[in-house]
């Protein structure tokens, strides 16, 4: 049963100013020491940030600008940002959290915790649940991508109103859903006596960054 106890100066808060630079070293650790499922989650998080905006800056520079249709392809491919929060979460492994900690990018104590839960209910100390989410909402921007680019228009559905509101429905309506199961994982983990979102609000409450 796990107790919460904050080491003092476990942890130095990041200022702003090296907020993007730590984001870099972040995916870089994740990339080197996260697996064949870290290298996976790290490639699709930038590539599929290249292509939504390939798709977007192409479309605008390749289809008529005063049509609606270029604004409806950089709609569609900027649902991207739905994947980020199931792949972000799905990074997370007992490996990647230790370097972290070495590299002072996560608070020693709330990592600790991580690790020991995933080291007993995960799987090769990584979260099955969350790469479940993470691969299945990559799987439906697919699925989106290939509705919104070209059945809708073939359906007649070609009003940028009604495109923008299913990909907004689309969008949050993922992102609500992959938050309450992240809600429902954590509750399990501290029924578990494991309380890490208890943890992490302690330490959030207290200024640190975790």
């Amino acid at each position: 049963m796990w107790r919460i106890t904050l080491p003092p100066a476990a942890f130095k808060p990041h200022s702003s100013r090296r907020g993007s630079f730590s984001a870099v070293r972040v995916w870089k650790i994740v990339w080197q020491s996260g697996g064949p499922w870290g290298r996976f989650f790290v490639a699709w998080f930038l590539g599929g940030t290249a292509f939504a905006l390939f798709v977007g800056i192409g479309a605008r520079v390749w289809l008529d600008y005063l049509s609606v249709e270029w604004r409806r392809f950089a709609l569609v491919a900027g649902a991207v940002i739905a994947t980020y929060l199931p792949t972000i979460w799905a990074i997370e492994s007992a490996s990647t959290l230790r370097k972290l900690v070495e590299a002072g990018l996560e608070h020693a104590g709330l990592a600790q915790m991580k690790i020991d839960y995933l080291s007993r209910f995960g799987k090769h100390g990584g979260c099955p649940v969350a790469r479940f989410w993470a691969v299945l909402y990559i799987l439906l921007y697919a699925l989106w991508l290939l509705i919104g680019l070209w059945v809708l228009p073939i359906l007649g559905v070609r009003d940028l109103l009604m495109v923008s509101l299913i990909d907004g429905a689309f969008v949050f309506g993922l992102m609500i859903i992959v938050t309450m199961r992240a809600r429902a994982y954590y509750r399990l983990a501290e029924l578990r006596g494991f309380p890490i979102t208890r943890l992490a609000m302690d330490l959030k409450n207290q200024g640190v960054r975790s």
